[in-house]
């Protein structure tokens, strides 16, 4: 039997100025992704995680998913002006 389980979390942090441990804030690149991304653990590559968003990612986001060995990602709604996926 396969065990699932959270091992990052992240929120957009746009507008937040005080940043919090392991997640960054007050830039226009703290999507939730990105905070995501940035806590997981190094050895992922090879790995069956997924990645779940709210919003279609944009080519950074998209970008970013891919050079962080996901392999996965679902996103709940589709972003006609900057989707990429």
């Amino acid at each position: 039997m396969r065990r699932e389980e959270i091992i990052a979390r992240g929120r957009n942090r746009i507008a937040e100025r005080h940043n919090l441990v392991s997640m960054i804030s007050g830039n226009s690149m703290v999507h939730a992704e990105i905070n995501a991304l940035m806590q997981l653990p190094d050895d992922l590559e090879g790995s069956d995680a997924i990645l779940y968003t709210t919003m279609e990612p944009c080519p950074m986001r998209a970008g970013a998913i891919r050079v962080s060995h996901v392999p996965t990602t679902f996103y709940a709604a589709r972003d006609a002006w900057g989707g990429s996926v």
